[in-house]
């Protein structure tokens, strides 16, 4: 009887294989995995992307920067950070970082000097400071953005320059601007900004001319005087940014 049970089954599994193949069933069997697939394409029609968030390419950066707390422990960053390198009197540490700032001059001399040997910038993002000095004179081009770009940078010696060229050329300038290189004028007082990068050679000039700072250096019918003088409606901001050179 056993071998009647087998073929039975066989027989039985045969009729459901039948049935299954039918074309009836085989039309449901279609159409439910075309709605199927319309119910996907649905819920993918419904998908929202987040809106993006605008990075410069330095945060990723800036985030690292901000989980690492500096070591009040170790010598100052100027210094190499090694015991046996490391100065330990004060005139040793002021002859190290006038060493260092020395080195840092040398080799902005030489930039500026040859800048058609520094065309290779492959940094990203660029970094402007890093960029040889432009130079300006009468036959140079120059346009209103010229002297914004300057005077955000406060480049003191070039906006000066190219302030007088925009006035030779006949070039306008809005208020904004007139007022932004009125301000740099009266803080600087028509001279070079010193750098941070030259903080030592700052205080020793300070120690070997005592007193200079109280003195009125203030230039006397200098460009920040002809500007304001100049100014067919001084604002408040004007008033308060020459009052401020003169103080």
């Amino acid at each position: 009887m056993a071998p009647l049970q087998s073929v039975r089954c066989h027989l039985q599994l045969l009729n459901e294989l039948r049935k299954c193949l039918r074309p009836s069933n085989l039309i449901q069997t279609s159409s439910y995995s075309i709605s199927a697939s319309s119910n996907l394409g649905n819920e993918k029609a419904e998908f929202k992307w987040p809106d993006r968030i605008e990075r410069s390419p330095t945060d990723i950066l800036k985030a690292i920067e901000s989980t690492i707390k500096r070591d009040k422990t170790g010598p100052h960053y100027r210094y190499h950070d090694d015991p046996f390198l490391t100065p330990q009197s004060n005139v040793e540490k002021r002859t190290f970082s006038m060493a260092k700032e020395n080195g840092r001059k040398a080799a902005m001399m030489i930039r500026d000097q040859n800048p058609e040997l520094f065309f290779n910038m492959s940094d990203n993002p660029l970094i402007k400071s890093f960029l040889p000095t432009t130079e300006y004179s009468e036959n140079s081009t120059v346009t209103a953005d010229t002297l914004r770009e300057l005077v955000a940078t406060y480049k003191v010696p070039e906006t000066v320059t190219v302030y007088k060229l925009c006035v030779e050329q006949g070039i306008e300038l809005d208020a904004e601007t007139l007022q932004s290189l009125l301000e740099l004028l009266c803080f600087s007082n028509e001279e070079e900004l010193l750098s941070d990068e030259f903080y030592e050679e700052h205080n020793l000039s300070r120690m070997q001319h005592p007193g200079t700072e109280t003195q009125n250096t203030w230039k006397m019918n200098g460009l920040a005087d002809t500007l304001f003088d100049q100014l067919s409606n001084p604002s408040a901001a004007a008033y308060a940014a020459i009052i401020r050179g003169l103080a």
